[in-house]
């Protein structure tokens, strides 16, 4: 199988592929976890006084109603929430998006992977498809890109958020920090950038093979009529060859005898 790809896949569209599956998986784990900011904070009424843990969906932070019980208590990020800075729901939209685009992405060349398995004589979809599917890796890359800078700029900021009075968080920490889900999304738009530019710039590789696939059948006539054509002439040189040393043989024959006779008669002058 493996051997099957790399005749018709390069091993710059082969590592795209792989890079994008890990693009995707990023892309998923970055969206769904709330490490976005960390937040330190000071003790509130029924808050545990430590870390705010605050992504694109979700704020969540130990809350306390007894010293030895602690639970995690998170609260929900809704549309109706537009006190909300602009960079959150713009992440939600775009981080989505990116995850739904990335999936097409390899189901698209997955199934160009299938037909070279399955050696169908069509292999031109393959061309199609790979492409496609690295272009779209390439814009889930820049659509993963925007909210990862804008949130990280607005960590760097220290900027607050304003909560509302109900979800009982401060408004602003004593320090932030950037999360892991951060990390992870810029890693998610690398890996998407890269998939597509291997796969996008060596997709020459993919349309010569596929106009090789399927060679125009009068090769193979032409080819025999050239055959015939100079096999026959090969036949008539080498027999008007045959013919001309034959003649040239008799000729030299000839005079030789000629020559025999006008010696032998110069040599006895005397008898005559």
């Amino acid at each position: 199988m493996i051997t099957n790809w790399l005749t018709w896949i390069s091993r710059a569209q082969l590592g795209g592929y792989f890079l994008g599956i890990l693009g995707s998986i990023m892309c998923i784990t970055s969206t769904a976890t709330e490490h976005w900011r960390i937040w330190h904070v000071e003790s509130q009424d029924g808050m545990y006084p430590g870390v705010v843990w605050i992504g694109i969906w979700r704020a969540c932070y130990l809350r306390s109603t007894h010293p030895e019980k602690r639970y995690v208590h998170c609260e929900e990020f809704t549309e109706d929430l537009r006190m909300l800075p602009k960079e959150i729901f713009l992440a939600q939209d775009l981080m989505t998006l990116s995850c739904i685009v990335g999936a097409v992405a390899i189901t698209l060349m997955s199934f160009a992977l299938g037909i070279v398995v399955k050696e169908i004589r069509q292999k031109k979809n393959l061309f199609t498809l790979f492409t496609v599917g690295g272009f779209l890796n390439f814009l889930a890359g820049i659509m993963v890109f925007i909210p990862i800078f804008w949130n990280l700029h607005s960590i760097l900021e220290n900027r607050d958020i304003q909560f509302p009075e109900s979800f009982k968080m401060p408004t602003l920490p004593k320090s932030q920090e950037v999360g892991a889900a951060i990390y992870v999304g810029y890693s998610a738009a690398v890996f998407f950038l890269a998939s597509g530019i291997m796969i996008i710039c060596n997709k020459s590789v993919l349309q010569i093979h596929a106009e090789n696939a399927s060679p125009p059948t009068n090769v193979s006539l032409a080819t025999t009529q050239f055959s015939a054509n100079f096999g026959s002439s090969v036949i008539i040189n080498v027999t008007n060859r045959e013919e001309l040393e034959s003649s040239l043989d008799k000729l030299t024959s000839v005079h030789y005898l000629d020559i025999n006779q006008d010696s032998s008669q110069s040599i006895h002058p005397q008898q005559l």
